[in-house]
C-alpha cells in the first residue's frame, strides 16, 4: 500500500483577497485595509466521514484601520485598530507524517473484506489515523489597538513637542474538539505448508463510536502599554537638535498562574546634527523587569553612535563619480530577560515520600524544594558595529558592516558547577558568555535605460559564534568541552567509514590494534568505524567531542534581480545559507528496521553497505537491535547548505488608456512562483524541515492589483 498517495495529495489550494481605500481631508486622514484568506491543506481521502472534512483548513478574516484627525491647530489624534478572525482545523491524529515514513507497505491493507480498518500487530494504519478520529478546530480572535495624541508645544518654546501613547492588545484561542473511536482488525499473515504468506486472517477489535465535543480556552494574552514622549527639536544654523524624554510601561497577561510579565523604562536620547555631515546619536535606558527580584529590578543600558557622511563635505564634490559615502560606529548594551521567571530567589517547599506510621495507611511528607537561584541578572549584551555606505556612477550603491558582540550574564543550570551529592536542585548561575562576531556586504545597482530598466541587488554576511563560558562540568579531555565551539554544534563520535571485512579474522573477531565497541558486543563488516579519540582501544563516551558546523548557519546569502520594459516586468530573489550542518537521524528513513517497529527508505536501500558495495553511505541493514552504528556521530549530520529560489514573478501592466476606459488608475496582471527549487546536499528532504511533520510546498499564484 502506497500510504503517502494514501494520505497526501500533490496540490493544495489558497486564495487571498486584499482590498484597501483612503482618503483625507484638510483635518481628517483615513486607511483601511481588509484581506480574506483561505487555505485548504495537502491531505487526501478527508471526504470519508459524513458531514465534516478532516482535511487541514485555515480561514482568516483580518481588518485594519488608520484614523488620522487634527483637533486643533496644535493637537493630532491617532488611532490604529487591527482585529483578526482565524479558524484552524486540523485532523484529531494530528499532522505528522511519521506513520507515512514508519509503516510498510506491506503491513496491512486499508481495509479488512468487511470494509474495516486494517492493520497489524505492529503498525498503525496510517489512513485511519488521518481520516477516522475526527478533527479539532481552533478559533482565534486577536485586537491590536493603540491611539496616540500628538501636541505641539511650541508655544512654550519653538521645537518642544509632546505624545502619549495608549495601547490595548488581545488574543485568545478557543479550542473545539470532536473526536471518535473506530473499530478495526488485526491482520494476521497465514503460512502455506513452505512458510509463504498465503492469505490474511482478520479479528476485529473496538467499536465504531459517536463524535463527542469538547471545548475550551486554550491560549490567552492580554498587552497594556503606556508610552510617552516629551520632545525638543530644533535648528540654530547648522546645527541640528534633537533630545527626548521617554516613558514606557507595559504588562502582559497570560493564561495560568504567574503568568503576568511587566516591565518600565525611562529612556533619554540626545541628537545631534552639524550641516548634515557630522552626526552623533546618545542614548541612555533605566529598565526594569518584574521578573527580577524585589529591590533590585533595574539596570542601565546606554548606547552611542557617530557617523560623518563625507559626500556633503565641499572638497568632495570634486569626485563627480561619488554620489554619497557615510562612515559610521556604534556601541550599546541591550537586555532581555526572556530566560528568567518569577521568584527565582526563592525556594519552594513541597510534597516528598509517604510513610506509613500505623496500620496501612500511608501519610504524605514534605520535602526541601531546590535552591533558590541567587545573583540574578537579565542577559546583557554588548554590541560594537562599524559601517561604510557608498554610492556611486549614479546607480551602484554598497554598504559594509562589521560587527561584535558579547552576550553575558546568560543563564545556566549551576548542576556543571555545584555536585549533585547535595540532594537537591541546585538552581541557576548567570554567568553564562558568549561572543559573536562578523560582517555583512550588501551591493546593488539599478539603471534606466529609456523604456528598458533593470536591478540586481544581493547580500552577504558571516556570523560566527563562540561560547565563552557555560559552567560545564569536569571532563577529561579537553576535545569534550563545549567551551571555544558553537551554539548548535553537533557533539558525538567521529565516523571514519565502515568496517570492512578485511577487518576481521577468520573467527569474525576484529584484528588486533582496531578499538573495540563498548556499545556493541559483537561487531560486523558494515558496522560503522568511529576514531578512538583517546587512544584507550575502545569506543565509548569519553570518545565524543564537538565537531563540524553549527546547525546555526553562519554564511547568509541573497540576491534579487529583475527587470521593465513597456508594460512587461520580471523580478526574482534566491536565498542561500552556508556553513551549516543538519542531522539525519531520522527512524525509518536514515535509521531503518531496528526495534521492529520501523521501515526502510528507498534511500537508505540505495545507499546501504553491502559485499558487493564496500563504498558505501550508509551501515548494513539489520532488523536487530544496534547501539554502535546509531550512536549520535557525525555519519548522520549532512551538510545543511542551500541556495533556493525563493520567488519568480512575472507581471503585466495594463495600458493606461485601457484602465481609463474600466475606470481604473491601475491595473497590474501577475503569477507568481515561491520555493520553485532547492539546490542542496541533502537531495531527498527540504534541508530546512527534517523532519516528519507537514511537508514544506512549492507555491504558484495568480493575481491581480488594480487601483481606482
Amino acid at each position: 500500500m502506497d500510504w503517502k498517495n494514501q494520505i497526501l495529495r500533490k496540490t493544495a489550494f489558497n486564495h487571498d483577497l486584499n482590498l484597501s481605500f483612503d482618503g483625507a481631508n484638510e483635518r481628517m486622514r483615513y486607511y483601511v485595509f481588509a484581506n480574506y484568506t483561505s487555505n485548504r491543506g495537502f491531505f487526501n481521502n478527508t471526504d470519508l466521514n459524513d458531514g465534516y472534512s478532516t482535511q487541514v483548513e485555515m480561514y482568516a478574516l483580518k481588518l485594519r484601520t488608520n484614523l488620522e484627525a487634527n483637533i486643533s491647530p496644535t493637537t493630532m489624534a491617532r488611532m490604529n485598530l487591527m482585529g483578526r478572525l482565524m479558524q484552524y482545523q486540523q485532523p484529531t491524529g494530528g499532522t505528522s507524517l511519521a506513520n507515512v515514513y514508519n509503516t510498510p507497505v506491506i503491513a496491512a491493507p486499508i481495509y479488512d473484506r468487511n470494509g474495516v480498518w486494517a492493520k497489524n500487530q505492529m503498525f498503525t494504519n496510517p489512513l485511519a489515523v488521518q481520516a477516522a478520529n475526527g478533527y479539532g478546530q481552533v478559533l482565534q480572535r486577536t485586537l491590536f489597538a493603540d491611539l496616540t495624541i500628538e501636541q505641539d508645544l511650541s508655544m512654550i518654546t519653538p521645537g518642544l513637542s509632546a505624545q502619549v501613547r495608549v495601547t490595548y492588545d488581545n488574543s485568545a484561542d478557543i479550542a473545539d474538539f470532536r473526536t471518535k473511536s473506530y473499530a478495526y482488525s488485526i491482520a494476521t499473515p497465514v503460512r502455506d505448508a513452505a512458510g509463504n504468506i498465503s492469505d490474511l486472517s482478520y479479528s476485529r477489535y473496538g467499536n465504531d463510536t459517536e463524535m463527542s465535543f469538547a471545548s475550551g480556552l486554550q491560549a490567552q494574552v492580554m498587552r497594556t502599554y503606556i508610552w510617552g514622549k516629551v520632545n525638543y527639536e530644533r535648528d540654530f544654523g547648522k546645527h541640528h537638535l534633537d533630545v527626548a524624554g521617554i516613558y514606557s510601561q507595559g504588562r502582559r497577561k497570560y493564561l495560568g498562574a504567574n503568568g503576568t510579565n511587566a516591565f518600565r523604562d525611562y529612556m533619554a536620547h540626545l541628537s545631534y546634527n552639524y550641516d548634515n555631515r557630522y552626526l552623533a546619536d546618545v542614548v541612555c535606558s533605566y529598565s526594569g523587569s518584574l521578573k527580577m527580584p524585589v529591590g533590585d529590578k533595574y539596570r542601565v543600558y546606554p548606547a552611542v553612535s557617530v557617523a560623518w557622511i563625507a559626500s556633503n563635505e565641499e572638497f568632495m564634490h570634486r569626485f563627480s563619480v561619488l554620489d554619497y559615502l557615510k562612515l559610521r560606529a556604534s556601541f550599546g548594551v541591550t537586555g532581555n530577560d526572556s530566560r528568567l521567571f518569577y521568584d527565582m530567589d526563592k525556594q519552594f517547599n513541597g510534597p516528598g515520600q509517604e510513610y506509613i506510621f500505623v496500620g496501612t495507611t500511608s501519610t504524605g511528607g514534605l520535602a526541601q524544594g531546590g535552591f533558590p537561584s541567587k545573583g540574578i541578572e537579565p542577559e546583557k549584551e554588548y554590541k560594537a558595529n562599524f559601517g561604510v555606505e557608498v554610492g556611486i556612477w549614479k546607480g551602484l550603491s554598497m554598504q559594509v558592516d562589521a560587527f561584535y558582540n558579547r552576550r553575558k550574564n546568560i543563564r545556566q543550570y549551576a548542576g556543571g558547577v555545584y555536585s549533585s551529592v547535595v540532594g537537591r536542585d541546585v538552581g541557576s548561575l548567570f554567568t553564562g558568555e558568549v561572543k559573536n562576531y562578523g560582517g555583512e556586504i550588501t551591493l546593488g545597482w539599478q539603471q534606466q535605460l529609456d523604456k528598458f530598466s533593470y536591478f540586481i541587488k544581493g547580500n552577504f554576511s558571516y556570523a560566527k559564534n563562540e561560547i565563552v563560558n557555560i559552567n560545564e562540568e569536569y571532563h577529561p579531555y579537553k576535545y569534550m568541552y563545549a567551551t571555544g565551539n558553537s551554539i548548535g554544534q553537533l557533539y558525538g563520535l567521529m565516523a571514519e567509514g565502515l568496517y570492512q571485512k578485511e577487518d576481521f579474522d577468520a573467527q569474525g573477531n576484529l584484528l588486533p590494534g582496531l578499538p573495540v565497541s563498548t556499545y556493541e558486543s559483537e561487531l560486523r563488516p558494515g558496522d560503522v568505524k568511529y576514531k578512538d579519540l583517546n587512544g584507550d582501544g575502545k569506543i565509548d563516551d569519553y570518545d565524543h567531542c564537538h565537531q563540524q558546523y553549527s546547525t546555526l548557519p553562519e554564511i547568509y546569502y541573497g540576491f534579487s534581480l529583475g527587470a521593465d520594459y513597456r508594460n512587461w516586468g520580471i523580478k526574482a530573489h534566491f536565498q542561500g545559507v552556508a556553513h551549516r550542518s543538519v542531522s539525519t537521524m531520522l527512524a525509518s528513513i536514515y535509521h531503518p528496521l531496528y526495534g521492529n517497529d520501523k521501515n526502510v527508505s528507498e534511500h537508505y536501500l540505495e545507499n546501504r553497505w553491502t559485499d558487493a558495495t564496500p563504498d558505501a553511505r550508509y551501515p548494513r541493514l539489520t532488523t536487530l537491535s544496534n547501539n554502535h552504528n546509531f550512536q549520535t556521530s557525525s555519519l548522520w549530520m549532512e551538510k545543511g547548505d542551500y541556495l533556493k529560489l525563493r520567488v519568480l514573478e512575472l507581471s503585466y501592466k495594463l495600458p493606461a488608456r485601457f484602465a481609463e476606459k474600466m475606470r481604473m488608475s491601475d491595473c497590474r496582471l501577475f503569477l507568481k512562483g515561491m520555493n520553485l527549487f532547492s539546490i542542496d546536499h541533502v537531495g531527498i528532504m527540504d534541508p530546512e524541515q527534517m523532519d516528519m511533520e507537514y511537508p514544506s510546498s512549492r507555491s504558484y499564484l495568480i493575481g491581480i492589483n488594480v487601483l481606482f
